[in-house]
């Protein structure tokens, strides 16, 4: 039986997943729309924007927990795009799946994600590039 502390790292583990998978999704389909001139978004290619400024007006209920930082992205995808709820459960999959697997695919999922939104920005001192990419992580993946 898991203790409650393994517990509980297993659940932050989770939101963090669902905070990355979440930022990917609301990138990746912000920049298809300006890419594509397409408008599948509520606000058209202003989406990023849209994000930035409610991530701002609500940092304080986010800063300090990852669960409530993944409402606020959940409750983004759902005001910023009309198929927001398919895009919720998309990232609900995504981390469900991830729980099968082991703590290294996961944790290598984690830096891979996190150096892909870090190499986006402009300040690249955010994560330490530690050549963690897909490729490398489907290299080194092993079961349980």
């Amino acid at each position: 039986m898991a203790s409650s502390s393994s517990q509980n790292i297993m659940e932050w583990e989770e939101e963090l997943l669902s905070c990355l998978f979440s930022l990917s999704v609301l990138i990746q389909d912000s920049i298809s729309v300006l890419s594509d001139g397409a408008s599948t978004t509520a606000n058209g290619p202003s989406t990023l924007d849209g994000l930035e400024i409610y991530l701002r007006s609500s940092q304080d209920m986010w800063m300090n927990s990852v669960y409530n930082l993944r409402i606020v992205l959940f409750e983004s995808l759902a005001g910023l795009f009309e198929d927001g709820a398919s895009k919720m459960n998309y990232v609900t999959d995504l981390v469900q799946v991830l729980g099968t697997l082991s703590l290294e695919a996961r944790q290598g999922v984690e830096k891979c994600l996190l150096n892909l939104l870090n190499s986006l920005g402009d300040n690249k001192k955010l994560v330490v590039d530690d050549c963690w990419t897909p490729d490398s992580l489907l290299s080194s993946m092993h079961g349980h």
